[in-house]
């Protein structure tokens, strides 16, 4: 399998002439190759995915599946360019994806929803799903408070008077399987990534090898990462997990720090223009 980052809060240094610096943005949108085939999981906030596959000479008419982790801007603002790119592809999303999201920042209540999409490109679904040979669909985390992100408390959805605190059903996350190697993709991990690899545990029977995506232990809208004794408790439960950590995005960089003094060289930081092979 293999594993570029398209779209990250950093980006990778260019080297060549022939191969310039990469653009990054507050978003995230990897595009993974398994079984022969290429899926596209996120597109970040803006059409910055696509020049940067283009940099790294990918092709977004080759992908044959696109799924969206939840319902946010910084991780679908880049679909309508995708799918003027991509004529055929579908799009695998949860149905509450599609209903207002809002940041509760500093500034006032904002905004933060999907644009508009063609409802005969979308996939809308109400759970846990097979996409594909080698490719499954998880979501509906049975999220325990301990592990549950404080910095979710700024994010709401719409209520029936007014935004309510998000509860997260519109979340999901990407297993790839090939050669009997498993990786989960994650785009927030807003139900809190410990619980998300143990909901996943109680569902298969093991963890997966590598997990790539944000982790949620950092608040753009507020400038705070997660309190140290909260970060260094996943550190801890995620230390238990036989897995392999690449993660970035809303992590925020004085947590990655922490998990990495948990962790060690388990855990690495992903930017834009990287790719993985597993």
């Amino acid at each position: 399998m293999k594993f570029w980052i398209l779209s990250e809060n950093t980006a990778a240094a260019g080297s060549t002439a022939a191969s310039p610096a990469f653009g990054c943005e507050h978003g995230l949108s990897i595009l993974a190759e398994c079984r022969g085939r290429r899926i596209l999981f996120d597109a970040g906030a803006s059409a910055l995915f696509a020049e940067n596959a283009e940099r790294l000479g990918l092709s977004l008419a080759e992908i044959e599946a696109a799924v969206l982790s939840h319902g946010h801007a910084d991780h679908g603002g880049g679909l309508p360019v995708f799918l003027e790119k991509n004529r055929t592809t579908p799009v695998w999303m949860q149905r509450r994806a599609l209903e207002p999201h809002f940041s509760d920042r500093p500034s006032g209540l904002a905004e933060i929803s999907l644009p508009p999409l063609p409802a005969g490109r979308l996939r809308l679904l109400d759970g846990d799903a097979r996409i594909g040979e080698g490719m499954r669909l998880f979501s509906h985390v049975q999220a325990a408070q301990a592990f549950w992100p404080q910095s979710n408390r700024t994010l709401l959805m719409r209520g029936t008077s007014g935004p309510v605190p998000d509860d997260f059903a519109h979340e999901q996350h990407l297993l790839l399987e090939e050669g009997g190697m498993q990786v989960l993709l994650t785009g927030c991990s807003h139900c809190g990534i410990v619980n998300i690899l143990r909901d996943f545990f109680g569902k298969t029977g093991r963890f997966p090898d590598v997990v790539i995506g944000g982790f949620h232990l950092s608040s753009p809208s507020a400038g705070q990462d997660e309190p140290s004794a909260q970060v260094e408790a996943v550190g801890e439960a995620l230390e238990a997990m036989p897995c392999r950590y690449f993660t970035g995005h809303c992590t925020g960089a004085a947590s990655f720090s922490r998990l990495q003094s948990i962790l060690g060289d388990r855990i690495s930081a992903i930017s834009a223009g990287m790719c993985f092979d597993f």
